[in-house]
C-alpha cells in the first residue's frame, strides 16, 4: 500500500482558481456573453455570482489556512482591469492589491495567471488572439499588470494551458468563440505562443527577480489499441501537436509545423523559468479520429467530466519536462466526483507519482490542487464537482469536504503517511488493463 513520503523543504501546498470560474459578475468578459446563449453551456447553466469569491476571499483564504497551505493559485481577470479599450478600472487594480495583501497576511504565497481562457469583450470583438496584431494590446495589458503589481507578484503564470484554449475555443467550438475550423485554431496556437513571450519579457523586464512560468496541461496521450501501429502513430500526432508545438518552442524558439510555419519568433526560446503542469488523464488515440481522442476504454472509471485517471502519466509527464532543466510545479491536478473515497485515493496515488519524481531528482517545487471549490466548469455549467470545499448556491456558506481535512494533513506533515495510503488505497481495476 506504501510507505511513508516526505516532500522537500519549503515545499508549497496550494490550491488553484480562475477569476471568471468563482469571482462572479464578469460581465464584460467574452464567457459571460456566451454564456446567455441557450445551448453553449450544460444546462444552460450561467456563472452569475459563480462562488462570490470576489467579495469572499479573505473567508476562502481562511479555509486554505485551515488545510495548511502556504500558496495559492488565482488569475487576473484582464476584462475588470480593463473593461473598454484603454480605460483601466483603479478600482479593481485596488481590489486585486486587496486580495494579494489577504494572501501576505496569512503567509500564502501568490502564484498569478494573466490569461486564463477569458478575455475582455471587446477585444474578443476585435478578433482576439485570432489576429496577430491584437496582441499589442495583451501587450499593453501586460504592461498595466507589471506597472501595478510587478514589484510585489513573486510567480507569474503567463498563459493557462495555450493549447487547450485554442483546441476547446476554435477546433472544437466547445468554449467562446465556439468556433470549429482548424486553419483558425492554427492562427491562435501561433498567437498565444507569442503572447506568451510578450507577457514573459513584459514582467521580467518589471521585476527580473520575478519568477515568471508557462502553464501547460500535457494529457497522456495512449494509443487506443496499443498493438494497432496506426494507432500508436495517432497517439504520436496527437501529442505533437497539443503538448510538443507548446513544449518545443519554448525550446527551440521555432512555431514548428504543421502548426507553425516553422518560423523563429524572437524572444520565445528559453522565455519560461519553470513550468506549470496541469495534469488529469489519459486520452486514448485511434487512427479513426484524426482530430478527437476517446477518455474511456472497457473498463476504465470515468469522472463526471468523462475523463480518465492515470496516475502514472503525472509521473511521467514530470520526467518529460525535467529535460528542461528547470523548476516545475503542478499547478493542476484534481478529479469531478461525488465519491469521497475515490477523491481521497486519487489526491494520494498522484502524489505517490509526484514524489516518485522527485526521488529520481526531479525539481519539483509545489503542488495545487485543482480546485479550491466547486465552481464553474466551463462548458460543464455547475455540475462537475473539482472542489476541496462544497457551498450552498443560496447562502454561498462554504462547507469543506472530507478531502480538505486529508489535505490540510498532507500539508501539515509535508509528507504522505504510510497509514492514508492503507486507509485510501488507489483501485488498480479502475483503468483499462492495456494501460496499467
Amino acid at each position: 500500500m506504501g510507505e511513508t513520503i516526505q516532500f522537500p523543504k519549503d515545499f508549497l501546498w496550494g490550491t488553484a482558481t480562475s477569476a471568471h470560474q468563482v469571482e462572479g459578475d464578469n460581465v464584460y468578459s467574452d464567457w459571460w456573453a456566451y454564456e446567455q446563449t441557450p445551448g453553449h453551456i450544460q444546462r444552460n447553466d450561467k456563472s452569475g455570482r459563480a462562488c462570490d469569491h470576489y467579495h469572499r476571499f479573505a473567508e476562502d483564504f481562511d479555509i486554505c489556512r485551515t488545510m495548511n497551505n502556504n500558496a495559492f493559485r488565482m488569475s487576473i481577470e484582464w476584462a475588470r482591469i480593463e473593461p473598454q479599450p484603454g480605460n483601466i478600472d483603479q478600482q479593481e487594480i485596488d481590489h486585486y492589491h486587496q486580495v494579494l495583501d489577504a494572501l501576505d497576511q496569512r503567509g500564502m504565497t501568490a502564484f498569478v495567471t494573466v490569461h486564463h481562457f477569458t478575455l475582455p469583450m471587446w477585444f474578443a470583438l476585435r478578433g482576439g488572439f485570432v489576429k496577430a496584431e491584437n496582441l499589442d494590446y495583451f501587450e499593453r495589458y501586460c504592461r498595466t499588470l507589471a506597472e501595478a503589481f510587478g514589484d510585489r507578484v513573486r510567480f507569474w503564470n503567463t498563459i493557462n494551458e495555450p493549447s487547450i484554449y485554442a483546441m476547446m475555443s476554435y477546433l472544437f467550438g466547445f468554449f467562446a468563440p465556439g468556433e470549429k475550423n482548424f486553419f483558425v485554431f492554427r492562427k491562435v496556437m501561433q498567437n498565444v505562443l507569442a503572447a506568451h513571450a510578450i507577457a514573459y519579457h513584459t514582467l521580467k523586464q518589471a521585476n527580473p527577480q520575478a519568477q515568471i512560468g508557462l502553464v501547460k496541461n500535457i494529457p497522456y496521450y495512449t494509443p487506443y489499441n496499443p498493438q494497432n501501429p496506426l494507432d500508436r502513430l495517432s497517439a504520436k500526432q496527437h501529442d505533437w501537436l497539443y503538448n510538443a508545438f507548446i513544449l518545443e518552442g519554448v525550446r527551440t524558439g521555432k512555431r514548428h509545423r504543421p502548426l507553425g510555419d516553422g518560423d523563429v519568433l524572437p524572444g520565445l526560446a528559453g522565455s519560461t523559468d519553470f513550468w506549470g503542469l496541469n495534469y488529469y488523464n489519459q486520452s486514448r488515440c485511434s487512427w479513426k479520429w484524426p482530430i478527437a481522442t476517446h477518455n474511456n476504454g472497457e473498463s476504465h472509471r470515468l469522472t463526471q467530466t468523462g475523463w480518465a485517471p492515470y496516475p502514472p502519466g503525472l509521473k511521467a509527464n514530470l520526467l518529460r519536462l525535467a529535460e528542461f532543466g528547470l523548476p516545475i510545479y503542478v499547478t493542476e491536478n484534481g478529479i469531478a466526483t461525488d465519491d469521497d473515497d475515490w477523491r481521497d485515493a486519487y489526491l494520494l496515488e498522484h502524489l505517490r507519482q509526484v514524489h516518485e519524481a522527485i526521488t529520481v531528482d526531479v525539481d519539483i517545487r509545489g503542488y495545487f490542487y485543482w480546485s479550491l471549490i466547486d465552481n464553474f466548469e466551463w462548458e460543464d455549467g455547475w455540475f462537475p464537482q473539482f472542489g476541496l470545499v462544497g457551498f450552498d448556491p443560496k447562502t454561498y456558506q462554504r462547507r469543506p469536504k472530507r478531502i480538505a481535512q486529508l489535505y490540510g494533513k498532507i500539508a501539515k506533515a509535508n509528507a504522505v503517511k504510510k497509514e492514508w495510503f492503507e486507509q485510501h488505497p488507489w483501485d488498480m481495476s479502475t483503468m483499462d488493463a492495456a494501460q496499467k
